[in-house]
């Protein structure tokens, strides 16, 4: 019966493990899931977002670039030439057609404006140069650009009577080059040098640059630096703080979605993971305690059923035993009293007598054993003084017969609640004992009784100097029908067991010394409330 409860406990412990980790691992492929899910979709939304910023940024970057030039070519109208360099910004794939119209139909004094637009890894997107040598100036410009050299600056070349000035804008997002305005514009380099001396007004897209004056071919010698601040065209510092802003927003929107997620998973983890608890765990653990109490329960059946088993068997025998010596004895009397032996007979019936008043003990012993496990009368405050003095009124030819002194000691500042009747018949059993277990070897027998408690609980001890208990005898001191001592034999055996399903009754606590000095005994009892409670 307990091997199939085992079995159908082990089998639901098993599945409910399994549903577990299974709702476990649903819950966190579902969180992913939803992390990743919203992610990617955030992110498509991002990047619809930036590329339109892109295009409204090429849109003005375009537009500033167009006053630029316009603003120039009326400062350098009588150069015939206006060499110019863009690169894509961030991706050749941009539409760049409105810059690129723009480009294509400037003109100076009549005649067109050679036009190149780069993307980040130098390759031509469109060109309207027919000589791309014409370009070398404006592509080293852009070399340098590209090989790391970003900053934004101002450079004037001087190539035989002509001076050119080349400029580059970098372009970034997130602290990242994404890429780089370069141009180069014919002109006379002492007007050049002359205005920014001056600080004159100067059009460029540069919040602050570096001034590089030199001749080709020579630039060791001819060369000079020189920090110079130059003033922003028009719209541009609008563009870089709009674009700042964007880019700090979405970088904020991107986090606090990120930090929604996994807060929201935690959330749902959390939840999911109690609701398991409640579906799972909690059933789980009420089954255990019930497997537990049933486990205990049957070993308690068993071992009540054992000590049933063998309570019948000695219970018959003892009861037997004494009929049967007394049918035998009556049996010699009748012919001893046939043969006019009546002395004999006389003395038959007195081991006749004996043996019913050993018999009726017995069957006295055995109805108190089995009424000690149920109530035996109301309970009420109890005179411990008055039980002790009951007792020894009982026990007073046993007393006498052996001489022992009985002193005791009684102090309860509180009455303490209980059942009287169980008290007598464990003081009585206890102090009956000692009397009988008495040494002879010694002077004198001694028994000190001694009951203590306060409101909560109380206390008893019997302690006496008689023979002890065998050191191999001490596990067996509360089963029934023992005896110890078989030169010495007394009672039913049933006393100390009787003494014990008292004190469990109570739910109590009995224990014992013993020693060839003699025996002690200590019995705690909580107060009824206390059991109650």
């Amino acid at each position: 019966m307990i091997s199939s409860k085992e079995e159908t406990f082990s089998e639901s412990n098993s599945l409910s493990k399994a549903f577990r980790k299974f709702t476990i691992s649903i819950i966190l492929v579902t969180c992913v899931g939803f992390t990743i899910t919203a992610s990617v979709s955030i992110y498509n939304s991002l990047s619809e977002v930036y590329l339109e910023f892109l295009d409204t940024e090429i849109k003005t970057l375009s537009e500033a670039l167009e006053q630029f030039i316009q603003s120039d070519l009326n400062q350098f109208k009588d150069h015939g030439s206006l060499p110019l360099v863009v690169n894509s910004v961030m991706h050749s794939e941009h539409d760049h057609s409105q810059l690129r119209d723009f480009l294509e139909g400037l003109k100076v004094q009549g005649q067109p404006v050679g036009i190149s637009i780069f993307d980040i890894n130098e390759k031509i997107l469109v060109s309207t140069m027919s000589d791309a040598d014409n370009f070398s100036i404006d592509k080293l410009a852009f070399n340098n650009i590209v090989d790391g050299n970003l900053e934004h600056r101002v450079e004037f070349k001087k190539i035989g009577d002509d001076a050119y000035t080349i400029y580059s804008i970098p372009i970034k997002y997130n602290g990242l080059p994404e890429g780089v305005l370069v141009g180069a514009l014919p002109s006379a380099f002492d007007k050049f040098f002359n205005a920014l001396e001056r600080d004159e007004d100067i059009h460029t897209i540069v919040g602050s640059g570096q001034l590089i004056v030199h001749e080709l071919g020579k630039p060791a010698a001819n060369s000079f630096r020189r920090k110079v601040n130059l003033p922003i065209v028009s719209g541009f510092l609008e563009v870089a703080v709009s674009r700042s802003k964007i880019q700090l927003t979405i970088v904020r929107l991107v986090i606090l979605i990120f930090v929604v997620m996994v807060l929201l998973s935690g959330v749902f983890l959390i939840y999911f993971r109690k609701l398991g608890n409640k579906l799972i765990v909690e059933p789980q653990k009420r089954l255990e305690n019930s497997r537990k109490a049933t486990r205990e329960a049957n070993l308690k059946l068993q071992k009540a059923n054992d000590e049933l088993l063998q309570f019948s068997y000695r219970t018959s025998h003892d009861l037997k035993a004494p009929l049967t010596t007394a049918k035998r004895l009556s049996s010699f009397a009748v012919k001893d009293i046939d043969a006019g032996n009546l002395e004999e007979a006389k003395n038959n019936l007195n081991k006749i007598h004996n043996q019913m008043i050993a018999l009726e003990i017995l069957v006295a012993d055995i109805l108190s054993l089995a009424r000690a496990d149920y109530d035996m009368e109301s309970v009420e405050p109890v005179d411990f003084s008055a039980v002790l003095h009951e007792v020894m009124e009982r026990l007073s030819g046993l007393i006498d017969e052996s001489g022992c002194k009985i002193s005791n000691e009684v102090n309860l500042p509180t009455p303490f609640i209980g059942e009287k009747a169980r008290f007598s018949q464990i003081l009585e059993n206890l102090i009956s004992n000692s009397i009988k277990y008495r040494d002879a070897m010694k002077d004198f027998c001694s028994i000190h009784v001694i009951i203590r408690g306060n409101s909560s609980k109380l206390s008893i001890v019997v302690e006496d100097n008689g023979v002890g208990i065998p050191d191999e005898y001490k596990d067996e001191v509360f089963k029934i029908f023992k005896r110890f001592h078989p030169d010495m034999s007394f009672g039913s055996g049933l006393g100390l067991s009787l003494v014990h399903r008292h004190v469990n009754f109570m739910n109590g606590e009995i224990s014992f010394e013993s020693t060839n000095e003699g025996t002690k005994f200590e019995i705690s009892i909580p107060n009824e409330s206390e059991r109650e409670a």
